[in-house]
């Protein structure tokens, strides 16, 4: 753990954070307290992979927030576009995305895209078929796959559905949607949340 100045305070999360990557909870973490003003205690403990010769993790270290993107970008931009009057929630994913067709998908809704409960399945590779390479193949070929379960019986996380929901959000809001994600991110926490980041940032 190399903690700032004031981490007397903080020992006890300290030590939590050690404790996690002594169990390999995790190889690396990094922790930063404050308020509005401002930092008031930075930490971090473990490495940046278990490997041996690996560096240590610092406050500095970079993380990919893979999936929380979803629930911190997509779903923040998606209420946006609600509170703007540009998308409702219960809208029919029909109305948006006419590709959308079929007695047993017709009533699935952007809220049910936000809940993970439109049927749609969690995970397909799609990008390894080099036929599917821009928006509209990405839309046509979602929207044909057959639903693995029926709408609102359950709540499946699924990549396919934030993909749709951000071909939605690109149509509602007339912008693209890595334009509204950076807009979203740098409201989050300025220079320092960034979508499709720098190379350098590796």
């Amino acid at each position: 753990m190399s903690p700032e100045p004031s981490a007397g305070r903080f020992s006890e999360v300290a030590a939590i954070l050690r404790e996690a990557v002594a169990r390999r909870a995790t190889p690396a973490v990094t922790i930063e307290v404050g308020t509005a003003t401002g930092p008031i205690w930075r930490g971090a403990a473990g490495w940046l992979s278990y490997e041996s010769a690996a560096p240590p993790a610092t406050a500095a270290t970079v993380f990919d927030l893979a999936s929380l993107t979803k629930v911190m970008v997509t779903a923040t931009a998606a209420m946006g576009a609600v509170d703007a009057g540009r998308l409702r929630l219960d809208d029919p994913v029909a109305r948006w995305l006419p590709e959308w067709r079929g007695a047993d998908r017709e009533d699935v809704t952007v809220r049910d895209l936000l809940a993970h409960a439109s049927g749609l399945t969690g995970y397909l590779p799609l990008f390894n078929d080099p036929h599917v390479r821009g928006r509209a193949e990405y839309q046509r070929a979602i929207c044909a796959l057959p639903l693995e379960y029926a709408p609102r019986t359950q709540s499946v996380y699924s990549d396919l559905g934030f993909i749709l929901l951000g071909f939605i959000l690109e149509d509602a809001v007339g912008a693209r949607f890595a334009d509204q994600a950076a807009a979203v991110a740098a409201l989050a926490a300025p220079a320092r949340l960034a979508v499709n980041p720098p190379a350098s940032w590796r």
